[in-house]
């Protein structure tokens, strides 16, 4: 999962069961911006530290699924009204690996991804796809609603990412952007990753024990048949 505009301070330490999270605070100290990435911990991939960045904020891990190459995962957060500069920052970042996968609110505008009007950002990401031979993966309907109106602005940038992949925006969470889910075709088994693990909570183990009523004593047969006989129908 990768997230965008966290608030997080470089102190700030979030934790989910099963899960590693990965942080990357604001360089410019606006505490509403920031980057992240949630994980499977059982999934093999180890954090990598960003080149020095001039225009957008990132997270980045390379992740090592079983029988795929490494794929460079990006977190990716540009501010509105930034200098379309920003794809220098691209340059740096897919230098890292062959195969990466930036994706997150770019707030680049462009027709060829279902916007009504293209902004300075989303041409000079179309050109820099375009000259990098990088693909623009976006979904069909809107993933930001404003007062100023509705436009696609979440969306993903791959490199070499050969891997059939589909995007759709989910109606979700109370805010201005809807999440963006990835549907990515690798042919690998999900199972592999779905292992969950439990923690036996012995405290509370104990205490039903102490608070159980007693077991029932099983009476053996003949005395059970005795009591029978003895019984009285009216």
């Amino acid at each position: 999962m990768l997230i965008q505009e966290t608030h997080l301070r470089a102190a700030d330490k979030c934790y989910f069961p099963n899960y590693t999270f990965y942080s990357t605070s604001s360089r410019t100290g606006y505490r509403m911006r920031g980057t992240g990435i949630i994980i499977k911990s059982n999934i093999p991939h180890y954090p990598i530290s960003n080149p020095y960045l001039y225009y957008v904020e990132a997270t980045m891990l390379m992740v090592n699924y079983n029988d795929l190459p490494p794929i460079n995962f990006i977190s990716v957060y540009n501010p509105p009204n930034n200098s379309c500069q920003f794809t220098m920052d691209f340059e740096s970042l897919i230098a890292y690996n062959t195969i990466t996968f930036i994706a997150g609110d770019l707030n680049a505008k462009h027709r060829h991804w279902n916007c009504a009007r293209a902004n300075n950002l989303g041409n000079q990401l179309n050109n820099f796809a375009i000259h990098a031979k990088m693909r623009i993966i976006a979904p069909d309907h809107p993933t930001c609603y404003t007062r100023f109106g509705e436009s696609v602005i979440d969306l993903a940038i791959t490199r070499n990412f050969n891997y059939p992949t589909t995007a759709e925006s989910l109606v979700e969470l109370g805010s201005d952007h809807l999440p963006v889910r990835f549907h990515v075709e690798t042919g690998t088994n999900p199972s592999l990753y779905d292992k969950q693990k439990f923690t036996p909570n012995w405290k509370k183990y104990q205490e039903y024990l102490l608070l159980a009523p007693p077991p029932l004593q099983h009476e053996k047969g003949n005395r059970i048949g005795s009591r029978i006989n003895n019984c009285s129908f009216n």
